[in-house]
């Protein structure tokens, strides 16, 4: 498998944690403050670190039961103060107030006097992420992947709107072996930026930073076939393939049948909401032998495998810009 649960990963904690080169960033390519405790050494199997991040500052330690229970044992008796502070301006005598300030007020407390961190890593053999609960050493995910396991990755973002407001976005990141089967490993994740990128921390930046050295991989492999077959073979979803060469690209359907556009029969080319159109410069005559002669082609961009790697070869072999 290429995703794999390692059992021999050792902590490291104090003057043997791992400190990053300065040539490695965080996931955005920012500098990474120094007080960062990368509490796991990456794995060989990654290859040279780009990107790191991790959640824990150096110095901080789990709190013991026994504070955390006092935390919350004063976070509920301040909840309850509250409550009956309510009681007395309303003028009323009831137990129900007090409980419902104290027993929020109780499980935030929980929640963030709590120890559980994580870091992540991205090489350019692969990428690893780690998480531990209770303590440095109480790993509760131990996770490497190598990118020679896959072929693709195929990626999805959906933004989601409730009574027609933004309520965030979900998003996956899904690398595929060379057969095709299930995924080998799958970044999937939240975000509430909208369209804006979001926060440091969050797992949509790993993600973004995991395609885009994952994309560095596989050019020098896109660039053999090229030479081998004249051709890079993108997949699109539902049967269909797209070839890019030097100054045409390909739309290969389930049934094998080949339709062809030159380059230089292209008026534009742009990506939005998740679609990819071409539209020649008559923008009349046949096009693809696909859509009549409407003269615009255009398919579902976010189900194509490598993407990235797409626009880089489209706008590079046909010498179009995409919008």
């Amino acid at each position: 498998m290429a995703t794999q649960v390692l059992n021999d990963i050792q902590v490291q904690t104090g003057a043997n944690a791992w400190s990053p080169p300065s040539s490695v960033t965080d996931h955005l390519g920012g500098a990474l403050p120094h007080d960062r405790d990368f509490f796991v050494v990456p794995p060989r199997e990654i290859g040279e670190v780009l990107r790191a991040y991790t959640s824990l500052q150096r110095e901080v330690e789990p709190k013991t039961p026994q504070v955390r229970m006092a935390i919350v044992a004063a976070a509920a008796g301040a909840g309850i103060v509250a409550g009956l502070g309510l009681d007395f301006l309303m003028g009323i005598q009831s137990p129900v107030w007090p409980v419902i300030f104290a027993i929020p007020a109780a499980l935030i407390a929980w929640g963030v006097t709590g120890f559980k961190h994580f870091c992540n890593y991205v090489g350019t053999e692969g990428v690893a992420e780690f998480t531990c609960k209770s303590g440095r050493e109480n790993l509760k995910q131990k996770k490497v992947f190598c990118f020679k396991d896959a072929w693709a990755v195929a990626t999805s973002m959906t933004r989601h709107y409730t009574n027609g407001v933004y309520t965030g976005t979900s998003f996956g990141f899904r690398w595929y072996p060379p057969d095709g089967g299930k995924p080998v490993y799958t970044i999937n994740g939240r975000h509430t930026s909208n369209l804006k990128t979001p926060p440091l921390k969050n797992t949509y930046n790993f993600a973004r930073a995991a395609e885009s050295v994952w994309s560095n991989y596989l050019i020098p492999k896109l660039d053999s076939q090229l030479k081998e077959k004249g051709y890079i073979n993108f997949y699109m979803g539902d049967g269909r393939w797209a070839r890019v060469g030097p100054g045409f690209l390909d739309i290969v359907d389930k049934k094998g049948e080949v339709s062809r556009c030159e380059a230089a029969d292209i008026g534009s080319a742009k990506v939005a909401s998740g679609v990819f159109t071409i539209t020649r410069k008559d923008a009349k005559s046949k096009f693809f032998g696909l859509l009549g002669s409407s003269g615009v082609f255009h398919f579902n961009y976010g189900i194509m495998y490598n993407a990235r790697l797409f626009l880089f070869a489209f706008e590079k072999l046909l010498k179009v810009k995409v919008q």
